[in-house]
């Protein structure tokens, strides 16, 4: 090989297989060899800028690499790209590239959309497998907040909260360390309808019918309880409608997407609910897709109450 490609490679590697022209020029292609490249299709621009070689795929993750490279070591993944990558709910097919730079950093870039804040902590930034800087989930709600309706918001602050990655009280503590930013009140209001137990939900849908609970009125209940039934058999119940003074414990289980799309799961499910049955236990069942109905989960709440009566 060449060993002027060998030393384009080695630059070009930790960057995702992308190099800037002045890359080549370090590695002994003269302005004429670059040109000559790009124009017989051997290599391909990115971003008017970033070069790569021709038939590097046009995924998502190789645009925000190339975007990383054109913008400059202090650009900052944030909004629905970071989002995206922290595999928020909503946010898993946007094709948005969204970064955060300093106030005096490079003009508009066609297809990126920048942002630019000085008031940017360090603490809010984090290195993301092969990407260098990348805001974290809570940092990355306040972004969301003046970009997404607040249904879409909250749902997004739901699965975060359910992944371990940001609670109501980062979520708090950021609105009041940055008073005055646009999407604060929408936050706001997202904090006041977040709920603990939806730290333990495993599933998007299972963070959609704590909240829907919430909203209807009913508070007695856990999420992803471990209960013996009479038989010596432990199992664990998606959401449990606590015992009050007129009705005892009831289940209510929700069929996730992800998990229940598995015909081996959908078995031990039918079976561990008819166990759960046969111990006394009055069941229901929400579909994913239902999790935030609010007639359908107060019809679910209500059968269940009224099998649950002494």
């Amino acid at each position: 090989m060449d060993d002027r490609y060998r030393r384009l490679h080695a630059s070009a590697h930790p960057n995702g297989g992308f190099w800037l022209r002045e890359d080549a020029r370090a590695a002994g292609f003269s302005d004429t060899s670059i040109t000559d490249h790009v124009s017989s299709g051997r290599w391909c621009v990115w971003f008017g800028h970033v070069l790569a070689p021709a038939g590097m795929p046009q995924a998502w993750e190789q645009r925000v690499r190339a975007a990383f490279l054109r913008i400059g070591p202090d650009a900052v993944l944030t909004g629905r790209s970071a989002a995206r990558l922290w595999q928020l709910a909503g946010f898993d097919r946007t094709e948005a590239l969204e970064f955060l730079v300093p106030r005096d950093h490079t003009p508009r870039i066609p297809g990126i959309r920048l942002s630019r804040d000085d008031r940017l902590r360090e603490d809010e930034v984090v290195a993301f497998t092969i990407l260098p800087r990348v805001a974290n989930v809570t940092r990355t709600l306040r972004s969301l907040a003046r970009l997404v309706p607040e249904d879409v918001l909250a749902r997004a602050a739901a699965d975060g909260f359910r992944l371990g990655r940001t609670s109501p009280g980062d979520l708090q503590r950021e609105i009041l360390a940055h008073p005055g930013v646009p999407g604060n009140p929408r936050l706001s209001r997202v904090v006041r309808r977040l709920d603990p137990r939806m730290a333990r939900a495993r599933e998007v849908s299972e963070t959609d019918v704590i909240e829907t609970l919430v909203a209807i009125g009913v508070d007695g209940f856990e999420v992803n309880v471990r209960k013996v039934l009479g038989c010596g058999r432990p199992v664990e119940v998606d959401i449990l409608l606590l015992a009050d003074d007129d009705h005892d414990e009831a289940v209510l289980e929700v069929d996730g997407d992800r998990y229940h799309g598995d015909v081996l799961a959908r078995r031990h499910d039918a079976e561990r609910r008819r166990a759960i049955r046969a111990d006394g236990y009055p069941v229901e069942v929400v579909p994913a897709r239902h999790a935030r109905d609010h007639v359908l989960v107060t019809e679910a709440v209500r059968r269940l109450r009224a099998q649950a009566r002494r």
